[in-house]
């Protein structure tokens, strides 16, 4: 089957008055139909970046995704297509979840009036029939009174709420791709488990892909069937999350395992990555982890690894299996 999303090669560089940053350098992933895609890795590795040129969102003045480069949506390559046709995608097919609701929610418009544009143009006419649709939105995820949620402005909401809120105006195209920047940081770990838990059920019920965006490995166990680790610009590796998050291959997913707190054993030492991560300006040679990887050879610092699957010399298959890019998985 072939994939709901189909990333390849993608490379997204951004130019600021310090010199070009290489966001992303080359970064391969894919999602099929209905399925649940986690990226994690450290602030700063890509992450946003990759949901901003997925959507097109990038700002035009100082982003630019690089020939080459593509992002097919049901085989529709989404890089290069006119304004006006992602614009009709937006909201209908792609949806997003940004990390900061008040940032990203109208603050002179009230939460019903934000999601009835959405239904408006993606679903239902305005009228009776649109704010029902936005009051069953609100009832969806979790407004314990929707009529009062939908008279309500942003900034009256609590965290979760506002969260809720984002939600509901994402799904009010009813998309077949969303995707969930960080949708839980600032919560506290109640609140995290009620929109966590809200998000998974949604997908279940309406049939969504999920592209889930985390630092937290802990959350990401939750949500989603296979994890990309992605770390200066690349995927370094991917593969079934359980798999990722109890046998990882890559010295750096290792790391970030090694730094995840753990409530329920109060005897385990965090062990934080030494070093600092790379400069998108100036990434190092040959493999980029190599500056902080307590297991770097002369190789790792001299030749650029190819992605090596669990006991195999060919790359995997495109979505299948556990690869990791490190020369250290050679002949295992």
């Amino acid at each position: 089957m072939a994939p709901l999303l189909e990333i390849r090669s993608l490379r997204t560089f951004l130019n600021t008055p310090r010199g070009v940053v290489r966001a992303l350098d080359g970064v391969d992933l894919f999602l099929e139909e209905g399925g649940a895609l986690g990226v994690v890795g450290e602030s700063g590795g890509g992450k946003t970046t990759l949901a901003l040129s997925i959507l097109g969102l990038l700002p035009q003045r100082s982003a630019s995704i690089q020939p080459g480069s593509s992002i097919r949506y049901r085989g529709q390559e989404l890089v290069g297509l006119p304004p006006f046709a992602l614009r009709r995608l937006r909201g209908k097919e792609l949806a997003m979840v940004f990390q900061e609701p008040l940032a990203a929610l109208n603050p002179v418009l009230t939460v019903g009036e934000q999601i009835l544009e959405t239904v408006a143009r993606h679903t239902q006419p305005k009228g009776t029939i649109g704010r029902e649709r936005v009051r069953l939105l609100l009832e969806e995820v979790g407004f314990p009174d929707p009529d009062l949620g939908a008279r309500s402005y942003p900034h009256e909401l609590s965290g979760g709420m506002r969260r809720r809120a984002m939600l509901a105006v994402a799904l009010a195209g009813e998309p077949s791709l969303l995707l969930a920047d960080e949708p839980t940081s600032g919560l506290d770990a109640i609140v995290q488990l009620q929109v966590l838990d809200l998000l998974r059920r949604l997908q279940a019920s309406r049939g969504m892909a999920l592209l889930f965006i985390s630092h937290d490995l802990n959350v990401v166990a939750r949500m989603a069937r296979r994890t990309a680790v992605i770390y200066a610009g690349q995927v370094v590796e991917e593969g079934p999350t359980s798999e990722v998050l109890t046998r990882p291959l890559h010295p750096y997913t290792r790391g970030l395992v090694g730094a995840r707190m753990d409530l329920h054993d109060r005897r385990r030492r965090v062990r934080p990555i030494p070093g600092e991560p790379p400069s998108a300006m100036n990434w190092p040679s040959g493999c980029r982890f190599h500056p902080r990887c307590p297991e770097a050879t002369e190789r790792c610092r001299r030749e650029e690894p190819p992605p090596r699957g669990m006991g195999a010399r060919r790359p995997p298959a495109p979505g299948e299996g556990h690869w990791a890019r490190c020369w250290l998985r050679e002949g295992s």
